[in-house]
């Protein structure tokens, strides 16, 4: 596979990551969003529409029930590390 890729002028190139300040802002965003109770939307910025939250989109809401208010705190991002396709900022 690989040696018909390069056989065609292909070329395998990783995916651009995501500028450190992208990722801030989803975290900001995904908290604005609970602090509004749009459920359905922050449940969405989870990694495969939210299932990578570990629970089904009625779970997640009830986890939220008894919630009020949300507030984040996001500092300044650093220069991403990371091995393995993982980032970490």
């Amino acid at each position: 596979m690989i040696l018909a890729l390069l056989l065609a002028g292909a070329t395998a190139t990783p995916p651009a990551l995501a500028a450190p300040t992208a990722a801030a802002e989803v975290v900001r965003r995904y908290y604005a969003l609970l602090d509004a109770h749009r459920y359905r939307e922050a449940f969405a910025l989870w990694d495969r529409g939210g299932a990578a939250s570990g629970h089904n989109y009625a779970a997640f809401r009830r986890g939220y029930a008894r919630t009020v208010a949300t507030r984040v705190t996001v500092s300044v991002p650093t220069d991403p590390e990371g091995a393995a396709g993982s980032q970490y900022i």
